[in-house]
Order: C-alpha cells, then sequence, then structure tokens
C-alpha cells in the first residue's frame, strides 16, 4: 500500500484554495474556538490561575518553528524564548521570531536581481495550558509583537543593501496540543491565525496568515532526572 504524506496532502490543498476561500475557513474555525473557549472559562477555576503565580517559577528556555504562508506561499517563523514557567500551567516571557524561508521578488521591473524578504519581530507571550493528563496537554499560546518587514539584497561590491523597510505589528494567537508517547518525549500539532498590520511602503506581501504546527518534544528536565538516578 502507497504510503500517504498526510503533512504534505494538507498543505498542498490549502494552497490549492483561493486565499479568500483559506480566510473564510480559519475564520469560521475560530468564530468556533471562541465560542467554546467563552463557556469554558466561565466554568474555570480562576482560582486555580491565580494560585501558579504563588509557586516559584522555572526558566522557560526554548525554539520552535511555526508553519504559515506570505502572499500564498509557505513560510517558516523560528523563534527563541526565555521566560518564566509557573508549575506548566502558565508561561509568560519573550521571544524573538525570525522568517527564514527564502521568499524573493523583484521590485521594480527594471531590476536585474531578486531581492530577499526579511521580516523580524520581538514578542511577549502568555501562554496557559488549561488541559492537562498524563499523557495530553493542550494550550493556549498568545504572541504579540513588533518589528520590521523590508526587502534585501546584494550589489555588485556584496554590500547588503536594504529597501522598503517598515515598522510591522502582530498578533498570533493559537491552540496547541502534545500527545506524550515516552515520559521524555511527545508529539505535537496545533493552529492558529497571525494578523499583522504595517504601512504596505511597496512590500506588497500579505502577512495575516493562518498557522499551523507539527513537532516533537524532549523534555530535558525528565532526561536529565533519568541520567542523575543512573549515576
Amino acid at each position: 500500500m502507497e504510503k500517504v504524506d498526510i503533512k504534505n496532502t494538507i498543505l498542498n490543498y490549502i494552497l490549492k484554495c483561493s486565499l479568500k476561500t483559506q480566510r473564510a475557513f480559519f475564520l469560521v474555525l475560530f468564530l468556533n474556538l471562541l465560542l467554546f473557549f467563552n463557556g469554558f472559562t466561565q466554568v474555570l477555576e480562576l482560582q486555580r490561575i491565580k494560585s501558579q503565580f504563588q509557586i516559584k517559577p522555572t526558566f522557560d528556555l526554548r525554539m520552535d518553528t511555526r508553519n504559515s504562508f506570505i502572499t500564498n506561499r509557505v513560510a517558516k517563523i523560528k523563534s527563541a524564548k526565555v521566560g518564566l514557567d509557573y508549575n506548566n500551567v502558565i508561561k509568560v516571557g519573550i521571544g524573538l521570531n525570525l522568517l527564514t524561508s527564502t521568499l524573493q521578488r523583484r521590485l521594480n521591473s527594471t531590476d536585474t536581481q531578486l531581492s530577499r524578504l526579511k521580516f523580524w519581530y520581538i514578542s511577549p507571550y502568555l501562554e496557559y495550558n488549561f488541559y492537562h493528563t498524563k499523557r495530553i496537554d493542550i494550550s493556549i499560546p498568545i504572541n504579540v509583537g513588533i518589528g520590521k518587514i523590508g526587502y534585501t539584497n546584494i550589489n555588485k561590491v556584496f554590500t547588503t543593501i536594504i529597501s522598503n523597510s517598515t515598522v510591522a505589528f502582530v498578533y498570533e494567537p493559537y491552540l496547541i496540543g502534545n500527545y506524550k508517547l515516552l515520559s521524555t518525549f511527545a508529539v505535537g500539532a496545533g493552529i492558529g491565525y497571525r494578523i499583522s498590520v504595517f504601512n504596505n511602503n511597496g512590500i506588497n506581501q500579505q502577512l495575516s496568515s493562518p498557522i499551523y504546527i507539527f513537532k516533537t518534544q524532549f523534555y530535558l528536565s525528565e532526561i536529565m532526572n533519568r541520567l542523575k538516578k543512573i549515576d
């Protein structure tokens, strides 16, 4: 039986849809999520959330990758985060996010070379783990950031030239779940949306986009504890 690549199948399907169809789909999805969480939060014990801040936090250090689209082209955003972890329920901190995909275009019809899109932003983040069992974690991370977007190219003397640079504001809410296969290893997936506001200034790119995440995660603290027991 031929092996089916589910990840690429989903990606190809989304890319074949028009931008309007993509927006409509994710808008409906988020409206349903908002309705669900609106009812859900009404029965949450707020005291549980408040009590987490009375627990001594640990450091939250991690790197992650979020897949998205920029003007219907696949775009990967990689981020490094540092913050505080309150009992694996509340995480707060700040992250540096960078577009790592190569997206190029000619800015003018007279250009003889391509210019590469550069996009980065700094974002304080808040993550709430609202569902936790022995094997499953489901959380809601939110990033609110400010950064810059523009184009770079290399001239004849290999000097980077930055053009059409402008400030961008970013808001990224998403939902992510992890399934722990082992005490030290888990797989996860998530979905969300990036809303970006900026002065076009010749950028001519659509930054607001659905976000999708496929990831693996190693629990370093658990690995270190096991190594200590061996010693």
